[in-house]
């Protein structure tokens, strides 16, 4: 029987696309697996950031990088990303951080940042959509594996039209619910269908992935799938949903039994 114990965490999260580059090879790696410290995502607090008039008031990002680690791997470091052909704009992390979060397979690590909006004449506009963008990078570290998020962040200029497919109702948090495993199910230890669903939808493409402490998952990238080599005992599975378009993240984490 599998049965939802412990806790479960979902939060919802305005999420900018980042590239997350290990420094280790990954081609015997499995992407799924949480055998090592693993990127997830980089989360914004807005979708709609507006970069303010030359000598008008500073406007503030702030941003949550969202990693994951085996449970009692050593403790993560982190540093400026460096890159020659890319200027970084410069974060600010916060004194107090959210507290790890102990699963029964791996933990979950949150690092928030703020960062400012460059003005106006410190960016270039695109004369189709009046938009334009910069970079944030930071680099996270255990020991020999690296976790480095190259990412752009979308930036109005004042009084622009505003992408509609992110504003107004349909801005609202895109949600993803874990349906399988859920409460009171039977399903034996073994092979594990899993499935979710997302909630708060808008007009767009979107990447599922799924992440485990055990055994495999036969196909990473849809809604739902086969989870191979579940061995009894205290489980945990992680569902991560991005929007392409709207920039939109969500992640939804139970700890569960299997017998």
């Amino acid at each position: 029987m599998i049965r939802r114990i412990l806790r479960v965490t979902n939060l919802s999260f305005l999420l900018f696309f980042g590239l997350a580059l290990s420094s280790c090879d990954d081609i015997e790696s499995t992407p799924e697996l949480v055998d090592k410290l693993r990127a997830v995502g980089v989360a914004q607090d807005s979708l709609t950031y507006v970069s303010p008039e030359d000598g008008a008031a500073a406007v503030t990002a702030t941003l949550t990088f969202v990693l994951v680690t085996p449970n009692g791997a050593g403790p993560i470091e982190s540093g400026a990303a460096e890159k020659t052909d890319t200027t970084f704009r410069e974060l600010t992390f916060a004194a107090d951080q959210p507290a790890a979060e102990v699963y029964a397979d791996f933990t979950l690590h949150r690092f928030v940042a703020t960062t400012t909006i460059p003005s106006q004449s410190e960016l270039e506009f695109s004369p189709l959509d009046g938009t334009a963008y910069f970079d944030v990078g930071w680099r996270f570290s255990i020991g020999s594996d690296v976790e480095l998020f190259q990412s752009r962040i979308k930036v109005y200029q004042s009084g622009e039209r505003i992408d509609p497919t992110i504003s107004g109702e349909e801005n609202q948090p895109l949600g993803i619910s874990i349906l399988n495993p859920t409460e009171n199910l039977s399903v034996p230890a073994g092979t594990v269908t899993l499935s979710a669903e997302l909630s708060n939808d808008v007009e767009d493409n979107y990447r599922i992935s799924w992440l485990v402490g055990v055994g495999s998952i036969e196909r990473i990238r849809t809604i739902e799938t086969d989870w191979e080599g579940v061995a009894a005992g205290n489980r945990t599975v992680m569902v991560v949903v991005r929007g392409l378009r709207s920039n939109a993240f969500n992640y939804q984490v139970i700890d569960f039994v299997a017998e």
